[in-house]
């Protein structure tokens, strides 16, 4: 089996290959299976991610989620404790460049983890039996992990990013869903 370093490189090489228009076009069908979920459908406050430029574009569901009434948290990393916190997104919050590169809101309100119903995640690689590879710092982990958290974990994903077995370890925390723009698919 390969390493979490050479499952990332082969990642980053197979998401460079993807066009503006394919990441637009897949991302636009991962965002509509994502607000086809039940469990979405039925949440009052999801947790969603700002997408980095390799990433499933998350804009388009963040806009309909906003548009459904739902609020809409995402994360805000915290570099010293090592920990994401939870973060309003108001529709006209402005926006900074963060931690790793990623935006958050300029004005940091908390939403408290036991209100959040569903959490979005990225990832660099997934694998068929609900493991998920993120960028190597455990900040999603950590979150997931933590006391009185117990939203349903949806990952998105290009199909591409879907392996057959990732490296996995005790303190990697599990899917309970994972989204492409080919298929939904469950975890126990």
């Amino acid at each position: 089996m390969a390493t979490k370093a050479e499952v990332r490189r082969l990642m980053r090489q197979e998401l460079a290959g993807l066009s503006a228009g394919e990441r637009q076009r897949k991302s636009e069908r991962v965002a509509q299976s994502v607000l086809g979920l039940p469990e979405v459908t039925r949440a009052r406050v999801v947790m969603a991610f700002l997408s980095l430029p390799d990433e499933v574009d998350t804009q388009p569901l963040i806009d309909d989620l906003w548009e459904q009434g739902k609020a809409v948290a995402v994360p805000h990393t915290d570099l010293e404790g090592g920990n994401l916190l939870a973060v309003r997104l108001d529709q006209a919050a402005a926006l900074r460049p963060a931690a790793l590169g990623v935006l958050e809101p300029q004005v940091q309100e908390p939403v408290p983890l036991a209100v959040v119903e569903v959490v979005i995640l990225p990832g660099q690689a997934f694998d068929r039996e609900g493991h998920r590879l993120g960028r190597g710092k455990g900040f999603y982990d950590r979150f997931l992990q933590q006391k009185g958290c117990a939203a349903l974990r949806v990952a998105v994903a290009f199909s591409r990013q879907v392996l057959g077995e990732l490296p996995h370890g005790p303190n990697d925390a599990r899917l309970d869903v994972l989204v492409t723009e080919e298929e939904v698919l469950r975890f126990g």
